[in-house]
């Protein structure tokens, strides 16, 4: 009984963790317990969060979201499309949705995939403990699960996928037919994971673990060496064409629903192949794998007053020693490890596949990079967490011990910067007042019409914009002859020589206050009369 009550009050520890560590962070740096300061800060949150109160208001953004003049095939979305943007959605219907609700619906989802991962999993008193310390050691995930990104959801669906694969390979350790009820759990978790690959296509590899706990019920009964080869190899081949089709198809349809910002990594390799031939591709991927590696500066580790307290290059050297050991561990005792009861060939999967597949889907900065891939360390920890590897989860402990410094300023980093932002929402309030005046969005008018040209920095200003309108940033600063607003941000050292030029091309000034010059493209509206 005693055992039972501390196994139910560490599932409820895990399942709060998400939770439980926002809230100390806040806490300890003087913001008790205010979940409410967790507001949008960068132009990445602010595109998020704008494009979900669109879709809340209206199912989708009237205008176009895209960069430079450009905008998806099909919809009006931005650079990531509609499927990271309905379960936001979801949860402002449900709700509501206010300036700091897409930050606590990355917290929910966490906590929500955390009971996921007990109802699969079943964890042990001893496996939920080191579910719970390692969870604690994935600073990145604590540090994004405050922020108005999308990287919350995407951890989210890491800790689901996982969940459901290590229950997936344990209905495939015997010989026998599947019941019905888990056929019906195979048929649920492939739909769903269709889904998360819309979200963040590198999911695709888990396509081909998915296939390999299915395919072990294919088997021969007393066949011969030769047999159970041609058995093997059949299962790769089929594995191989699976994990290929539903690649392309994934990928078709995600970028036919996402506006473009530059070309995928994978798209110019293709590229090079069919223009220049399979060695200029193979040398153009080489050449872009090392860039993305470089990104993160391993000799930032030294000074924890840069700008990210060491934290990405803490995190980097993390990433590649438990790789590094867990590659080692396979080799070394490769006959010892017993398929039914070791995770780590999973966990080596999935660090080496994110590290690999990231940097040749995108091309990023260093903080684009490190949390693209931890998204993969989730998914080994998830792993190493029901296998007895204790010497490896003592050590990736003690690395987060060492780098506590670090983490911790950048912990506190985020704190006061969702501190300041929840300072200015009288300001958006206003703002967002004066706006509304000026900004006319039309359900029944072409996307263009609804869409507003932004030229300048994206701050906490743009949150005061409509709900609805469509984004469509113009980061080379031409001039955008479609849309039917433009807005420059004020105080840029170009904020008057964009404001002539636009009227210069047919646009009329509607507003001009301390944040915003906001004018209207007359010439769109002659030619639609």
């Amino acid at each position: 009984m005693r055992h039972k009550k501390l196994q139910t009050a560490l599932y409820a520890v895990l399942v709060l963790l998400p939770l439980l560590w926002v809230l100390c962070i806040l806490f300890c740096n003087g913001f008790k317990f205010e979940l409410s300061i967790l507001q949008p800060v960068w132009n990445d949150e602010i595109g998020w969060y704008n494009q979900v109160a669109a879709v809340i208001e209206y199912g989708k953004p009237l205008g176009y979201y895209g960069y430079n003049g450009t905008h998806a095939q099909i919809g009006t979305w931005g650079a990531w499309g509609i499927a990271p943007l309905l379960p936001y959605a979801a949860f402002g219907k449900i709700f509501g949705w206010g300036l700091s609700s897409m930050a606590l619906a990355n917290i929910f989802f966490l906590c929500l995939a955390m009971l996921l991962l007990v109802i699969m999993t079943r964890p042990s008193v001893t496996q939920t403990l080191w579910l719970i310390l390692l969870y604690s050691c994935s600073f990145i995930t604590i540090g994004y699960s405050l922020t108005s990104m999308s990287e919350g959801l995407r951890y989210s669906l890491a800790v689901i996928l996982t969940g459901a694969l290590l229950w997936l390979e344990r209905c495939t350790r015997e010989k026998k037919r599947f019941s019905r009820r888990e056929l019906c759990g195979c048929i649920a978790f492939a739909l769903f994971l269709f889904y998360a690959i819309q979200v963040y296509l590198v999911f695709v590899l888990v396509v081909p673990v998915y296939c390999w706990y299915i395919f072990r019920k294919v088997q021969f009964d007393n066949a011969d060496r030769k047999k159970q080869i041609l058995l093997f190899s059949g299962k790769i081949v089929a594995i191989t064409a699976v994990t290929g089709v539903v690649t392309v198809i994934a990928n078709r349809l995600v970028t036919s629903v996402c506006a473009p910002y530059v070309d995928s990594t994978i798209t110019t390799i293709f590229k090079q192949i069919s223009e220049n031939g399979i060695y200029h591709g193979l040398c153009f991927f080489l050449e872009n794998f090392m860039q993305n590696l470089r990104t993160a500066d391993l000799f930032s580790i030294l000074s924890v007053s840069s700008d990210t307290y060491g934290v990405l290059s803490w995190f980097f050297i993390n990433y590649l020693v438990i790789l590094f050991i867990l590659l080692f561990d396979l080799i070394r005792k490769r006959r010892q490890l017993k398929e039914n009861r070791s995770y780590c060939y999973e966990a080596a999967f999935f660090m080496t596949g994110f590290l690999i597949g990231y940097c040749a889907l995108y091309t990023g900065q260093e903080w684009t990079l490190c949390r693209g891939i931890n998204t993969g360390l989730i998914m080994a920890l998830i792993y190493l967490s029901f296998v007895k590897k204790e010497n490896l989860k003592i050590l990736i402990l003690l690395m987060t011990v060492f780098e506590i410094t670090s983490v911790w300023g950048y912990y506190s980093s985020m704190a006061d910067e969702r501190f300041a932002a929840s300072q200015n929402e009288n300001i958006i309030e206003e703002e967002k007042a004066a706006l509304a005046e000026v900004i006319e969005l039309d359900v029944n008018a072409e996307p263009w019409e609804n869409t507003v040209a932004t030229y300048g920095d994206v701050d906490f200003r743009y949150l005061a914009l409509p709900a609805g309108y469509g984004s469509n940033y113009m980061l080379d600063l031409e001039i955008n002859k479609t849309a039917g607003y433009a807005v420059i941000t004020q105080g840029e050292e170009y904020t008057g020589e964009m404001k002539n030029k636009l009227e210069e091309e047919g646009h009329k000034v509607l507003l001009e206050d301390e944040y915003f010059v906001v004018l209207k493209n007359e010439r769109q509206r002659s030619y639609e009369e």
